[in-house]
């Protein structure tokens, strides 16, 4: 066996052979590598506080993986692989040789920052299911995720890297995978056709969207939640509705779409175009079985106050307090509103003496 030396995070495509090591060499194909310091440095944003043994109360005296693993079911019945649903995902699992494109993190116990990430290289990892490209255990968890679903895995050394061990991974260690699968490329042909558009296929798909949009929320990154939201949406549009219950399915994942654009568009400062999903929430209340919420009111105008279309987002302000009277986010923005107004008033005051001198 020669003897490995690693940079940055190690790749798991090239260790699934018992006792193969690679070699990083320090000058490879600019595309494939990542600086020694730059990795390090991207790792870092991926630490996981939870992999340390910090004699936290809540583990009771046990390893942080014992710990982790309560909040976990079996995968395998016995227990060599354990998984926890972070998002939920839509459609089918992925398939036997099915080509699959992840992102994930990967931990061992006691070392908070990840192994390998493929989000600190910046570039997703295809594979191929079934084909021993990565070690068994990793290979298995991805066969029971679906497209855009994120899960914690805790993988026994057996079905990893067993007791070779490599530089940052001790022999007989146990590994935490946090993995997203991106995408599924079907290449089985005995799958029955099905009209994607049918809203009982599309439906799964646009709540995954959602709640990735949530997350990037969370991380306010709100341009991507936009895209997200965006997607899912169009999704909707296009969707082949049966009956009347689908109809009010997509009524109501539509409203909290359009709300969820508005939102960002807002904090994202694009008022224009959250002035648009404002509109087409009202057009769709119009006929709609639901009522205009506060947070509709409230957010579009504030796009309205920044387009200084001030009696507009006056009238809406006054709309969100009327349906929550005690919400003191309305009455800040009202007081901003009128700051705002009196300002204007002065500097047309100011123009129009200006134009008379």
């Amino acid at each position: 066996m020669t003897e490995t030396e690693i940079v940055g995070g190690l790749r798991i495509g090239d260790l699934v052979e018992d006792g193969a090591f690679m070699e990083l060499k320090l000058n490879p194909p600019p595309e494939d590598h990542v600086q020694e310091a730059e990795c390090t440095e991207a790792l870092q944003q991926y630490l996981k506080l939870e992999c340390l043994d910090l004699d936290k109360p809540s583990y009771d005296g046990e390893e942080p993986f014992t710990a982790i693993a309560k909040d976990m079911t079996n995968l395998l019945q016995n227990g060599k692989i354990k998984k926890k649903i972070i998002r939920e995902g839509y459609g089918p699992t992925a398939d036997n040789l099915s080509t699959v494109k992840i992102n994930y993190n990967a931990y061992v116990q006691f070392e908070a920052q990840p192994f390998d990430s493929t989000y600190a290289r910046k570039s997703p990892f295809t594979f191929t299911v079934g084909q021993g490209e990565v070690i068994y255990g990793l290979d298995l968890a991805v066969q029971s995720m679906k497209i855009n679903e994120k899960a914690q895995f805790l993988i026994d050394p057996e079905l990893a890297y067993r007791d070779s061990g490599l530089n940052r991974i001790p022999p007989n260690s146990v590994v935490l995978f946090e993995v997203e699968l991106c995408e599924v490329k079907e290449t089985l042909k005995n799958r029955p056709e099905v009209n994607e558009r049918e809203f009982k296929h599309v439906y799964p798909q646009c709540v995954a969207l959602c709640a990735k949009g949530k997350d990037m929320v969370r991380l306010k990154d709100y341009q991507g939640a936009i895209k997200q939201y965006t997607t899912s949406a169009n999704k909707l549009e296009e969707a082949i509705l049966e009956n009347y219950e689908e109809q009010l399915k997509c009524e109501e994942l539509m409203v909290r779409l359009y709300t969820n654009l508005l939102v960002c568009c807002t904090h994202a400062e694009i008022p224009k175009r959250g002035c648009i999903f404002a509109q087409k929430i009202y057009e769709m209340a119009k006929n709609g079985t639901f009522k205009v919420s506060a947070k509709v009111y409230f957010n579009h105008a504030k796009c309205q106050r920044m387009l200084g279309a001030y009696k507009q987002a006056e009238r809406n302000f006054q709309q969100a307090k009327a349906l929550e009277p005690g919400n003191e986010e309305i009455s800040k923005e009202l007081a901003i509103l009128k700051k705002a107004k009196e300002e204007y008033n002065k500097q047309q005051a100011k123009f129009a003496k200006a134009l008379l001198k």
